[in-house]
């Protein structure tokens, strides 16, 4: 598990700085490529997220069940259940940044399909545009 100590290493890292000296790095240095920067960036967030909302227990043994039972039924990992707010949020940004749903969905364990709620959810597509990518991703499936 991840401590405090290692979130604000990483933190220091996606700001420029040597988390054990507190110096910024050169101007060329790797850490300091925007790309990396929101890498990251992004995984801090991610683990922050994980660490807040860390489950009981039984619950997470629960869902542990539900996806080794989707998996075993042929179903992505998390289909039914509940989206965490950072997959939400992944599903959106990759949608503005013209990724592939269905790299995207892989990725998350979820049907591309599904992801067509969370952009309607989010206003980024209307009914018809939803309806159209749900039957280009459906069709895209049967020709697989």
């Amino acid at each position: 598990m991840i401590t405090q100590e290692q979130i604000i290493m990483l933190q220091a890292l996606a700001n420029g700085c040597d988390p054990t000296t507190g110096e910024l790095f050169p101007p060329d240095s790797l850490y300091n490529k925007p790309e990396i920067i929101r890498a990251i960036a992004n995984a801090v967030f991610t683990l922050q997220e994980k660490k807040a909302t860390n489950l009981p227990l039984a619950l997470s043994k629960k869902m542990k069940a539900k996806q080794a039972s989707n998996i075993a039924n042929g179903n992505p990992g998390n289909h039914g259940l509940r989206w965490q707010p950072q997959d939400k949020e992944h599903v959106i940004n990759s949608y503005k940044e013209g990724e592939d749903l269905r790299q995207v969905a892989a990725m998350i364990e979820r049907k591309p399909t599904a992801l067509l709620s969370v952009l309607y959810d989010a206003k980024l597509i209307n009914t018809d545009k939803q309806t159209k990518m749900f039957i280009e991703l459906a069709n895209n499936r049967k020709a697989n």
